[in-house]
């Protein structure tokens, strides 16, 4: 994070700019699961979500799937 994490260091800048279009783009990542696929895979995603203290992301899940 801050302006030492943009600028061209150790002669990168006479191949690569230290901004480019890519950096302004918002960027996300979309899943999608039939509802036999969610249910098959619920309890993983609640096993994982519980160890990481992802309470809301559990919730969703168990409302997804009932």
């Amino acid at each position: 994070a801050g302006p030492n994490h943009t600028l061209p260091t150790n002669g990168t800048a006479r191949f690569g700019s230290a901004l480019s279009v890519d950096e302004f783009v918002k960027k996300s990542g979309l899943l999608a699961y039939s509802a036999t696929a969610l249910r098959a895979i619920a309890p993983t995603v609640l096993e994982l979500a519980a160890a990481e203290g992802f309470d809301a992301h559990a919730n969703a899940i168990r409302v997804r799937t009932t």
